[in-house]
């Protein structure tokens, strides 16, 4: 029987929202949201929630394609709010393409994606 953290069930339930009027993302088997457009330089807000976690609970955020976190770095950390959600910001670079933002909570992982191109909006 495989563990509820494993890749093969995805993980713990998760539920992402991307942009000002987002609509809810859930991830797949993996653990990968669907991939968002967004523009260059653009900062975007984004909420994970983890219904199953406990408030409180620690969530490395890491955007592992460059960008930054709230403006300041690659890592942040986060605590879990009375909601289950951890809220940031992401910004994209100059650099067109696929950034990917990983969340790691105790042993689960999700994977937002977020594609950047000059085409797409500022404000999704």
């Amino acid at each position: 029987m495989a563990s509820p953290l494993t890749h093969e069930s995805g993980g713990l339930p998760a539920t992402a929202f991307v942009g000002q009027n987002p609509q809810p993302l859930t991830p797949d088997e993996l653990g990968l949201f669907p991939v968002q457009p967004i523009g260059l330089e653009q900062t975007v807000p984004i909420r994970v929630q983890f219904p199953s976690a406990n408030s409180g609970d620690l969530v490395i955020i890491q955007a592992e394609d460059g960008g930054s976190i709230n403006g300041q770095s690659v890592v942040a950390q986060h605590y879990l709010d009375s909601s289950r959600e951890a809220g940031f910001s992401f910004t994209s670079t100059t650099e067109g393409g696929l950034y990917r933002i990983t969340l790691r909570n105790g042993f689960d992982e999700k994977r937002i994606q977020l594609f950047a191109a000059p085409t797409f909006t500022k404000n999704p």
